[in-house]
């Protein structure tokens, strides 16, 4: 399934979450997504500096129509990092209010729903040419930088599934 182009002011919209912004601005949507927490060997998480909140985060986002969440994940990732993921298992799924309902700088609010993965298989080298990321880097899990409240959260969800190996619902 493709997106069909909507023209909104006679600029044609890509994007589906664009395009729904388009038509009802900025009231809050209910937005089904993913996150990945990616492990290096150093065992070391790869985060983004991300350009709309200006501080560090998981890379991940929302689903575009016609994609499973398992396309969801690498595209995003691969948009923001540059890098290609394989191998990503879920963890955890967050739908909480308190970590989820986001108000953007721009005023869109959303509550995201995330399958929350991880993964420690990827290739390509990385890069953030996008306009969502303004660096990307690997930190240590005991020295992370600032983080949105809910990437802090994935993240100690991440460290209790793997002392627990109890899928996190919160």
């Amino acid at each position: 399934m493709r997106i069909e182009k909507l023209i909104i002011r006679g600029k044609p919209v890509a994007d589906y979450i664009s395009q729904l912004r388009g038509l009802i601005g900025h009231r809050e949507l209910l937005v089904p997504g993913a996150r990945v927490v990616i492990i290096n060997e150093q065992q070391q998480v790869l985060l983004e500096l991300r350009s709309d909140f200006n501080v560090w985060g998981l890379p991940g986002g929302s689903a575009d129509p016609g994609e499973n969440i398992d396309q969801t994940i690498k595209r995003e990732t691969f948009e923001e990092t540059g890098l290609v993921i394989s191998d990503v298992l879920a963890f955890g799924f967050s739908s909480s209010p308190e970590y989820e309902k986001i108000t953007f700088p721009n005023k869109d609010k959303i509550q995201s729903f995330n399958l929350l993965f991880y993964c420690t298989k990827y290739s390509g080298k990385i890069s953030f040419g996008s306009n969502e990321s303004k660096s990307v880097q690997w930190f240590s899990m005991n020295e992370l930088p600032a983080m949105l409240p809910n990437m802090q959260r994935t993240i100690t969800a991440y460290i209790t599934f793997v002392e627990t190996g109890q899928f996190q619902l919160y």
